[in-house]
């Protein structure tokens, strides 16, 4: 294989490797962001009902937008991983990085796999669900302090439980649906453009 190409996978790989980086570091920025606003509202829980309610509306909103946030970081996490597999199999293979090779490599890798939304076996996905379980907190104190929602037992656990798994089964239906309508929309052409390049920089 010419050595441009070796050059040319080089640096797809290694921007592929900086991104994921820098991705899964802004994520982490923003849980660590919210962690502390978490202890702030738990701080202000004996304040006034009123500001109590406030709190936890302003709490749960902000925990919402990040959910959509980190739905992205985790699909372009996702995303360079299989890129980066994609490189390798077609750099190992001696393939030069034509326009139909990249497809055929894009086909075999651009995958999610097995346990990738398994919080057992994918870190990224145990990131999220307990993410979910902070995010959904002030709600719960929301929830109980307006009667929103009622259920006729004496204990405040079965409802708060019901409650919390609804809330993650809930946003891990719209993880699945927006990660793999991410996929399948995808091409796989544009890994030999990472480096910023264009369709017209692919070997012919």
């Amino acid at each position: 294989m010419a050595n441009e190409y070796v050059a040319l996978y080089q640096e797809v790989f290694k921007q592929c490797n900086e991104s994921l980086r820098d991705s899964d570091k802004k994520r982490d920025q923003l849980l660590i962001v919210y962690g502390a606003l978490i202890g702030l509202f738990f701080n202000a829980l004996d304040k006034s009902p009123m500001f109590r309610d406030v709190a936890s509306l302003a709490v749960g909103i902000v925990g919402v937008a990040l959910t959509v946030v980190l739905l992205n970081y985790r699909a372009w996490h996702l995303r360079y991983v299989n890129v980066a597999k994609c490189v390798l199999s077609m750099w190992s293979a001696g393939l030069r990085p034509t326009e139909s090779s990249v497809r055929g490599a894009w086909e075999i890798h651009d995958r999610l796999g097995n346990g990738w939304n398994n919080p057992l076996r994918s870190t990224e996905a145990a990131i999220f669900n307990t993410f979910l379980v902070l995010s959904y907190l002030p709600w719960q104190f929301l929830i109980k302090s307006v009667h929103l929602i009622e259920l006729p037992v004496a204990s405040d656990t079965v409802p708060f439980v019901l409650n919390l798994i609804g809330y993650v089964v809930i946003w891990n239906c719209i993880s699945l649906w927006f990660i793999r309508r991410r996929f399948v929309d995808s091409e796989g052409v544009w890994l030999l453009t990472f480096s910023g390049g264009s369709r017209n920089d692919v070997a012919t």
